[in-house]
């Protein structure tokens, strides 16, 4: 046998949603009495860095770019999400 012991080789993609930009949670617990309030507040700050292409056929690898017209991450959330 071969170096794959007799199975393919294969390559799945895995396509997600990385978001980018600034996001803010809160939340806030109060004891049943009203004596004590605890609050909590976690700030993220993304952003996504370079992405490559990688052609399986060639083994080229290329920088990716937007191209015109491709929906920016500034947009808002609901023009991202087309009509309701």
């Amino acid at each position: 046998m071969g170096r794959n012991a007799g199975y393919g080789l294969g390559y799945m993609p895995v396509v997600t949603w990385l978001p980018e930009g600034t996001w803010l949670g809160a939340g806030v617990n109060v004891s049943p009495d009203g004596r004590y309030v605890r609050t909590m507040v976690n700030p993220v700050f993304s952003s996504v860095g370079p992405v490559y292409t990688y052609n399986l056929r060639t083994g080229e690898t290329r920088p990716w770019m937007p191209q015109a017209g491709y929906p920016a991450n500034s947009q808002s959330a609901q023009n991202r999400q087309g009509p309701h």
